[in-house]
């Protein structure tokens, strides 16, 4: 469990890093898959993930948006997850 909590730190980490050089696709590609894992540990992180997730997402065209959910393997409504 500890590893996957690293895992999902880091992916966190690198979206941001993303997200602050305007990379938007990869950052909410990390976002999105830091999410996936913080959620499976029930980590409360998975919130904090969540609301980058929904911020990138306000910032892009909805099929833009799609498609990165589709191409990681979730439900575009994701973000009505919680």
């Amino acid at each position: 469990m500890g590893n996957k909590s690293k895992i999902a730190e880091v992916l966190f980490q690198l979206g941001k890093i993303h997200e602050s050089k305007k990379e938007i696709i990869l950052a909410l590609q990390s976002y999105i898959k830091a999410f996936c894992i913080f959620k499976e540990l029930n980590s409360p992180y998975s919130q904090m993930a969540l609301k980058h997730i929904s911020e990138l997402k306000g910032k892009m065209e909805d099929e833009q948006f799609k498609n990165v959910c589709k191409e990681l393997g979730q439900a575009p409504t994701i973000i009505d997850m919680d």
